[in-house]
């Protein structure tokens, strides 16, 4: 819906004038714009999101409101979370969905999720449907949410689209496994198999993977505790600001062949 006509000729344009680089935040971006602009993998430079991930004290409302949830749930042996925009792209009918199906499986779960949009009431009403609603926190759009990913013990994220998640991101560099779906740079926001599940497919995910992928995580301590250390050393070791900020330095920094300004086209 944010396309416009005159992005093709303009973008083609740009790549005929000398000093001009491109660059993307994921693989999978890059290809797609290499792709659709009929120009060589070189031309485009991948530049990850960068993370600054701090735990501060949280807010007394946070704390209490964890705090009454954790006592109302106290028999819980796992935490699953998310952190997404409530809309038709992140899924939350279908994440509740898969909630309910992981609860069968293990009605020791729990659940938490983070964020706000047109699709929230919807949500609560669907897990209220699956008689969950009692073991799902609804924080809404919080700007603590280092604090609640520490509260959890997994993070799934099932988008039709996307970029680069910094929930994925952020998950790990709190040392938590994730589940996700392929969309986008997805993939490349974690190591499938080692700092998190990958699901088989983004167009149309299926509850009894999801919930199936959940349970894998809940059941095996050892696979959990190694995917949540793997998790926290490859997101130091990818997304940190420093490296980020010094990788953006080098796209920026004049050629010696070209000694005129470089400019950026971040796609």
């Amino acid at each position: 819906n944010l396309f416009r006509p005159e992005y093709k000729p303009m973008y083609q344009a740009l790549a005929d004038v000398h000093g001009v680089a491109f660059s993307a935040n994921s693989r999978a971006a890059a290809d797609a714009y290499c792709e659709w602009l009929d120009l060589p993998e070189h031309r485009f430079t991948v530049l990850p999101n960068a993370i600054e991930y701090g735990l501060a004290a949280p807010s007394l409302e946070a704390a209490t409101v964890w705090q009454q949830f954790a006592e109302a749930t106290s028999d819980a042996k796992f935490t699953l979370g998310g952190v997404f925009r409530f809309d038709p792209n992140k899924r939350p009918v279908l994440w509740v969905d898969s909630a309910a199906a992981a609860h069968a499986m293990d009605p020791r779960i729990r659940f938490i999720l983070v964020g706000t949009g047109a699709q929230l009431d919807l949500a609560r009403a669907r897990a209220k449907a699956h008689g969950i609603a009692e073991r799902i926190l609804f924080v809404g759009q919080s700007t603590e949410v280092p604090f609640w990913l520490e509260q959890m013990d997994a993070l799934c994220l099932l988008s039709r689209h996307e970029g680069l998640p910094n929930a994925l991101i952020e998950a790990q560099f709190a040392a938590r496994p994730v589940i996700s779906t392929p969309a986008g740079g997805a993939a490349e926001a974690f190591i499938p198999g080692t700092s998190g599940i990958l699901l088989p497919d983004a167009a149309d995910p299926q509850v009894n993977d999801i919930a199936q992928a959940i349970d894998h995580l809940r059941s095996d301590p050892a696979l959990h505790a190694s995917m949540g250390k793997s998790g926290a050393e490859f997101a130091r070791n990818t997304f940190a600001m420093d490296r980020i900020i010094a990788a953006t330095q080098r796209l920026l920094a004049p050629s010696s062949e070209a000694p005129q300004a470089t400019y950026r086209i971040s796609a």
